[in-house]
């Protein structure tokens, strides 16, 4: 069972109007957490997504779901809320697969939980970000940074920390994929 405290760090993760969905995918997810304190928030600010304030779970420690067999009772909505509740996953190849399940064309709510992928360390995740963040979605990607630069600019951040742990691949931080995404992204502010 969700705690009261995980209940709440959930919900807030999504705008107002979806969190009656999220509520649903929140009760599924009470039957695999792995601890009764599992999820855990950041310190940064809250995003703004059309001024509303949501804050992205920092982690969610539970079991890796069967995605084909658990999807069938999930309207739409709920599956993307589902599979962007499982970006943030403890484990990087779970969050890995779950991104591959997403479809390419992303509601504006969904940016943060993707954009969040690009500062984080796992290169292989970095590089499928790239068939995300692309032409068709940049708009929608320079928006969601227009609203919070203060988080791009601590994304750009990270993206610059953890280059140094694949310079030997990736020499001149320009050809680093984070930052050649990065950089597309600022082209399109």
């Amino acid at each position: 069972m969700l705690s009261r405290s995980d209940v709440s760090l959930f919900l807030r993760a999504w705008p107002e109007i979806l969190r009656p969905d999220a509520l649903a995918i929140g009760k599924h997810l009470s039957g695999i957490l792995e601890s009764d304190r599992a999820i855990f928030e950041y310190d940064h600010p809250m995003f703004s997504l059309d001024g509303e304030q949501v804050q992205i779970p920092a982690r969610i420690y539970c079991r890796e779901p069967d995605f084909d067999a658990e999807m069938p009772q999930f309207t739409e909505t709920q599956l993307r809320i589902y599979h962007c509740t499982f970006l943030r996953n403890h484990d990087g190849f779970v969050r890995q697969r779950a991104l591959a399940a997403l479809d390419k064309d992303l509601d504006y709510w969904m940016i943060p939980f993707v954009l969040q992928l690009l500062g984080e360390y796992v290169i292989e995740i970095i590089q499928d970000l790239d068939a995300y963040i692309t032409g068709g979605n940049m708009t929608t990607f320079a928006r969601f940074v227009k609203e919070n630069p203060a988080y791009w600019r601590l994304t750009e951040d990270r993206i610059g920390s953890y280059w140094v742990y694949y310079r030997d691949r990736f020499p001149d931080i320009r050809q680093y994929p984070a930052r050649m995404i990065a950089n597309r992204i600022n082209a399109a502010l």
